[in-house]
């Protein structure tokens, strides 16, 4: 998995990681660090992927 340090898309005005932060520190409870928000972005995005290969699997 290619890793990526500058998630700097823009989403409605606001850059991926702070939307994750805010996502995520509602359900965790706690407040997050940029580097814990990049991660857990990573770590989706490598789950997707991987349903994404076997659906395509699958259907092949």
């Amino acid at each position: 998995m290619q890793k990526r340090k500058d998630l700097k898309i823009k989403e409605d005005g606001h850059d991926a990681i702070s939307s994750t932060m805010k996502f995520w520190e509602r359900r965790y409870g706690q407040p997050l660090s940029r580097e814990e928000a990049r991660q857990i972005i990573e770590m989706m995005t490598g789950f997707f992927s991987i349903l994404q290969e076997w659906d395509t699997s699958l259907q092949s």
